[in-house]
């Protein structure tokens, strides 16, 4: 067995879509499979789901590509404004379009080749990223109805806040009459969506006729409404070997940990370069932002997170962690040597490149006990489709 490897269960993806389904029937998904599906594999989770969905999104025009190269035949949005028009055709991807310039472009190319390609038109109702100004709403229309060969299959938007209500209220008014100024020049939209996970799941006005679904397939959110939400992917690694510290001595960087009597660690080889306790950092800081991150860490002070388990033992970190390596004290843990299987609690998001995936349909048996089933939640910052 590899020292590190991080495991992503199809069958629990499968379980999500199922899950999110019964909370939205007959609502049309998309899956969003940007940044290689949150970690878990593009191509492995996007043939895992193909039939499952009705549209898959991905961020960038490569990562369309790459799914068609792997042979997905689904429909693909690149929810980025940024693509080559022979690109799109060649492999028949549906892109963004959020101006004029692009619009006009991708007909002429469309038309030197007698094909008619779909797009979708992005708004920015208050993200202020990508997207069409609202204003500029009834030049766009004007340009498209003159046009020739391109299709427009859906709109949508981006909520920037959805915990913020007031917003979302501010930025649904924006895109409602965007919405309904097409529909009056009788222009036919096929797919509406706004909503991202945790939209879908608790703001059912925000849903449309469509919906995209990321987080929650991967299993991290942190309101499930009930569902059967599980976490389908398993930071997991081994103990490759133990060592004695004596009452008194430091451990690790910056002595910052002293041991307090005669303890056994653990050296596992995982670090920041494995995604280890990787995190975003705000670089343009508010006092509020400043005021929180503060108490966070303070609050992580007083009472850490269990980040690394056997089962369901939990084993504390000791010092702190290298690029490549962590440790764990083992003091009271007389089972635990050398070999063990750990799983390390981090966001899959930030999993390293280079770990090793590994794709199941049901647990080894071999390798966890059924204690280990149990989905243990962590906190983390909640990733925006």
């Amino acid at each position: 067995m590899c020292n590190a490897f991080f495991e992503i269960n199809l069958d629990y993806i499968i379980n999500n879509l199922e899950e999110i389904k019964k909370e939205m029937k007959n609502q049309s998904i998309m899956a969003i499979v940007k940044g290689e599906a949150y970690g878990h594999g593009l191509v492995e989770v996007a043939k895992s789901i193909e039939n499952q969905v009705d549209y898959l999104g991905v961020g960038l025009e490569y990562e369309a590509i790459k799914l068609r190269n792997h042979g997905i035949h689904k429909p693909i949005l690149i929810l980025s404004p940024y693509f080559n028009a022979d690109k799109v055709l060649d492999f028949h991807i549906t892109p963004s379009i959020d101006n004029m310039n692009d619009l006009i472009d991708l007909s002429k190319k469309a038309v030197e080749r007698n094909e008619v390609v779909k797009f979708h038109l992005k708004i920015n109702t208050g993200m202020n990223r990508f997207g069409l100004a609202p204003e500029k709403l009834d030049e766009f229309i004007d340009t498209y109805l003159d046009l020739e060969n391109v299709s427009l299959e859906g709109v949508f938007s981006h909520f920037a806040a959805v915990y913020n209500h007031a917003y979302v209220d501010q930025q649904l008014t924006i895109f409602n009459s965007c919405i309904t100024k097409l529909k009056e020049k009788n222009i036919d939209i096929e797919f509406i969506h706004m909503a991202n996970s945790k939209a879908a799941l608790e703001i059912p006005k925000a849903r449309f006729n469509m919906v995209r679904i990321g987080n929650a397939i991967y299993g991290k959110i942190a309101n499930k409404k009930g569902l059967n939400i599980k976490t389908a992917g398993r930071f997991m690694g081994k103990i490759i070997d133990t060592r004695h510290i004596k009452k008194g001595e430091f451990i690790g960087y910056g002595i910052a940990y002293k041991a307090k009597k005669d303890i056994r660690i653990g050296i596992i080889p995982i670090g920041f370069y494995d995604g280890f306790e990787v995190g975003r950092e705000i670089k343009n800081y508010s006092l509020k932002d400043v005021l929180m991150s503060a108490f966070k860490s303070l609050y992580r002070y007083k009472k850490p997170r269990d980040l690394v388990y056997v089962g369901n033992i939990p084993l504390k970190t000791v010092g702190k962690a290298n690029m490549q390596f962590l440790l764990v004290d083992l003091t009271d843990q007389h089972e635990i040597n050398v070999d063990t299987v750990v799983e390390i609690m981090t966001p899959s998001f930030f999993v390293g490149r280079d770990i090793e995936r590994k794709y199941v349909k049901t647990i080894d048996p071999f390798l966890y006990s059924e204690t280990q089933m149990i989905d243990k939640e962590v906190a983390i910052s909640s990733l925006d489709e």
